[in-house]
Parts: structure tokens; sequence; C-alpha cells
């Protein structure tokens, strides 16, 4: 690493800290400066039971900066570090803010902002906001970036069985054709009998699935006001 180092010749030296380590992490910050400077840290496995204490004994021996917090296994959480964001998981608090950021950010991927300003709200435009839940991630890392109080009340089970249900309710609407995603009035017993097979599912989870849709189709004018404080 010294002769790299030395060769290179680089503008900036990152030290990448396995969270999990604990305390032991100031050690290694410790034991590679011996050989090179080191500029800034990234935190990996944030996601996991650690809260980071040890990379912050690592940035208090080194003097380095802390850029970047990884929170899962893909490149896209990989997340800018904050400090008062990582305080306010570190105490349980939550992260509410990068919560936003996050499904607001995959909503407009999906185009589903559109709907929810328009105030458009059919079969197609909860089928936009299904795909949009299932990018986040698994319902356990959202919670996550609620505060503790909030997310105790939600058990491992209601967990594992929303994550299912969402599965379960896109295969019904990809199932669909794009005339009763547009237009759920023409769905009558025939067409929902049709669908269940096609998804591999029961009439009773179709209907199942339409009666939340007509729950969350009441509140979108409530989402629609929510929206537009956010913006």
């Amino acid at each position: 690493m010294k002769a790299i180092y030395e060769a290179v010749k680089p503008d900036e030296v990152m030290l990448v800290v396995d969270a999990t380590v604990g305390r032991q992490a100031a050690a290694q910050a410790e034991a590679f400066m011996r050989y090179v400077p080191i500029h800034s840290v990234a935190i990996t496995k944030m996601d996991s039971t650690a809260r980071g204490g040890g990379a912050l004994a690592a940035v208090a021996k080194t003097g380095a900066k802390v850029k970047f917090i990884g929170v899962g296994e893909g490149v896209d959480e990989l997340e800018l570090f904050n400090a008062k964001k990582f305080v306010a998981r570190v105490l349980g608090m939550g992260d509410l803010e990068t919560l936003v950021e996050r499904v607001k950010a995959v909503l407009e991927e999906e185009e589903a902002l559109e709907d929810l300003e328009s105030g458009r709200f059919d079969l197609l435009s909860f089928k936009k906001q299904i795909d949009a839940l299932l990018k986040l991630g698994s319902f356990s890392k959202i919670l996550e970036l609620l505060p503790g109080t909030l997310a105790s009340k939600i058990s491992e089970e209601q967990i594992e069985l929303s994550q299912k249900n969402l599965k379960k309710w896109k295969a019904i609407l990809s199932s669909m054709t794009k005339e009763e995603l547009k237009d759920p009035s023409v769905l009558n017993a025939s067409r929902i009998r049709r669908i269940a097979i096609g998804a591999g599912v029961t009439t009773k989870d179709v209907r199942d699935m339409l009666r939340a849709y007509e729950s969350i189709k009441k509140m979108s004018k409530a989402l629609r006001r929510q929206y537009r404080l956010m913006r």
C-alpha cells in the first residue's frame, strides 16, 4: 500500500471502515496512518445492528472527515455523510429527511408524482406507486429511518406481510389489461377470475387488493396536499 501511495501520489486517501468492528476501527486507522495519510473515512454496513461508534473513534484518531456511509449492498445505498442525520440514527431518532428524499426520487423515476399532482388515481397510478415502494428496498431498511418509537410499533410479522402483499398486488396489476388499469369500473367477476389465474392468486386476493386501492384512492387528496407542501 505504501509503495502504491508513493508511486501514484493520490490527492486523497479514503479509509473504508466496517461499522461492525466497533472500537477496533480506531486501531485500524492508527495502523494505516503509519504508512499513508488518511484524508477521509467511509463507514460501511450501517444497515446492520452496529451504530458506527467505532467509526467515529477512527475519525477522532485520524482527524479525517467521514464522507460516506453505506446502508446496504448496492451502489445506490452509499450516502453522503450528514452529521445531523448520523447522530439522529445513532440515538434512534430516525432520519425522516432521507426517507422523504428517497421516496420523492423513486416516485419521480416512476412518474408517480405526475399522478399525485394531477389528482388522477387509477389502478395504473396504484401500480406505479407499488413499483416505487418496492424499489425503496425492504421495509425493514425503511423502518430504520423512522424514529425508534414509531418503528418499534411495527412487528416483524407485519413487515413481512406488507412486503408479501405488495409483491402479490404487483403480480395482480401486471395481469390486468391497460383498459382495466385505466378504468377499474370494467372489472367484473369474469375479468377478476382471469386476472387471478394470470397472477397465480385467488379471486379473494384480487378483491382484497381492489378494496385496498379504493381506500388509498380516498386518501389521494391528502397525499396531494402533502406533496405540495414537500415542494
